[in-house]
């Protein structure tokens, strides 16, 4: 339970942000550590981290762009799957998880059980949250967030000079609208070898992933495999 005058790391590299979701923690009954600017700079998440644990933080609320301002050289999605595996409860912050989502907050969504837009923030919330968080790292996982071995179809890979994206269809979830994430998230290496740059077509893959969830920005992706193909002469019997 995250009780009343628990301290919860606030992380924004925009000063006025980080001063209006502290006053939305205080409001809460819990005690904000504003982590922003005048804080420093973070070249990596084991520096960040080390300041949260020395500042005795139970918990975490942190926006996702912290490079925009200098400080940090890392997202706020990897930050927070960071603390997802020191078992520490974290809400991701974002005014741009609409665009964010597909690329650099999906390559971590496994390990961030919350994301939450700047408008849905308010003391209730927060620390529902918060909770929320709190029960899966206790191992009570919500349905929504729980992954299942699935047909994966993927469709196209685009790259660009940074990395690759799939763009894929999950016929046991949506199999009207593609789903996009990165290729970095692809473990097994039969499977991104199929996807490298000179893949055309189509792939048809195992994943596991939560199916269940409601909205499809909460969609992650992990457990690949080959998928056998299918016995054609058994379909025409």
């Amino acid at each position: 339970m995250i009780a009343p005058g628990s301290f919860v790391a606030v992380i924004d590299d925009e000063q006025l942000n980080a001063d209006t979701t502290a006053g939305v923690v205080s409001d809460a009954s819990l005690k904000p550590v504003v982590i922003s600017r005048d804080a420093g700079q973070f070249p990596s998440v084991s520096d960040l981290l080390e300041m949260v644990q020395s500042a005795r933080c139970e918990a975490v609320i942190c926006d996702h762009r912290l490079s925009t301002k200098g400080l940090a050289q890392f997202t706020g999605a990897q930050f927070v799957s960071q603390l997802y595996q020191q078992h520490i409860p974290a809400v991701l912050l974002s005014t741009f998880a609409a665009i964010d989502k597909d690329d650099s907050i999906r390559r971590y969504r496994s390990e961030i059980p919350l994301v939450m837009a700047r408008s849905e923030l308010a003391p209730e919330s927060l620390v529902k949250g918060l909770e929320y968080c709190r029960d899966e790292l206790e191992g009570h996982v919500a349905p929504e967030r729980q992954p299942w071995r699935t047909l994966v179809r993927i469709v196209d890979v685009l790259h660009d000079v940074n990395q690759g994206v799939v763009d894929a269809v999950l016929h046991n979830w949506n199999p009207n609208s593609a789903v996009r994430f990165p290729l970095e998230v692809v473990d097994n290496p039969e499977v991104a070898s199929a996807l490298q740059a000179d893949f055309s077509g189509e792939l048809r893959v195992f994943a596991r992933v939560n199916i269940g969830c409601r909205d499809e920005s909460e969609l992650f992706f992990g457990g690949f495999e080959v998928a056998p193909e299918p016995d054609v002469e058994a379909l025409g019997t």
